[in-house]
């Protein structure tokens, strides 16, 4: 089901379908054009993230020389807060995330990123960072690449660990879940080095798989986290700040 609001994910949950929501990774599909956003809105983006890994005409990537937030990638920003659209900086440099939350006027997030103090990785994030996201009113989403995680077999171990890690800085309000699972191609899936650096193809890195997570779930009861604590980090968060942005756009 394409939902539109947070309330038609409910509905979705309710009547046994998957509600699916469309988000665009990097500003190049706007071919640098703002008005291709609210195109995308319509069509079902709720999400997105300004670049891709590497720099584009909006702002700096986690595998580039980050320039920073350009003027139009400013201008993408006060569009996308206008629209309704959440803002993911995961792929993002340091300097272009943090710009990106100094100038919000609606909570941002970092949907598939793990703490760099887990495993030292560009598409990591820092303390700071972290806690400035949270600070809009945002929340970290932990994710289960082998790689981010440090751990190439993507345990559900590492993962939780992964948890923690973010609950220890943000508060567990503010954590979620992102695993970035592909069922088409596992982990062998191809690495365009337009947007991928080399170092991208070597080694093992498996994904946590969907399926990981009652393992998770049971994981995260042992060490004592309360009923309502699991369910906000399986999706309740991330459900709170999906709809205070969906339905809460910023005025012409």
């Amino acid at each position: 089901m394409l939902i539109e609001t947070a309330e038609d994910v409910r509905r979705a949950k309710a009547e046994g379908k998957m509600a699916i929501a469309f988000d665009l990774e990097g500003a190049r599909s706007l071919d640098g054009r703002l008005t291709m956003l609210s195109l995308y809105q319509r069509l079902g983006v709720r999400q997105m993230h300004f670049v891709y890994n590497r720099n584009n005409d909006a702002g700096g990537g986690c595998h580039d020389d980050d320039q920073g937030l350009t003027d139009f990638g400013r201008a993408l920003l006060a569009e996308a807060n206008r629209l309704g659209v959440l803002v993911d900086l995961s792929h993002l440099g340091f300097r272009t995330s943090m710009e990106i939350i100094e100038r919000t006027l609606a909570p941002v997030v970092y949907s598939h990123a793990n703490p760099k103090a887990l495993a030292e990785h560009p598409r990591n994030v820092t303390d700071e960072q972290m806690r400035a996201c949270v600070a809009t009113g945002g929340l970290v989403a932990v994710t289960g690449i082998g790689r981010f995680l440090g751990d190439p077999d993507a345990t559900s171990a590492t993962l939780v660990r992964a948890i923690e890690l973010t609950v220890e800085h943000v508060g567990v309000a503010n954590v979620g879940i992102g695993l970035d699972y592909s069922w088409a191609t596992g982990s062998s899936g191809l690495r365009d080095p337009l947007f991928w650096p080399r170092e991208w193809y070597a080694g093992k890195s498996d994904y946590v798989r969907p399926d990981q997570l009652p393992e998770i779930t049971e994981m995260l009861l042992r060490l004592g986290y309360g009923d309502d604590d699991v369910i906000g980090i399986l999706g309740a968060n991330y459900m709170r700040v999906a709809e205070r942005v969906w339905s809460s756009p910023v005025p012409e």
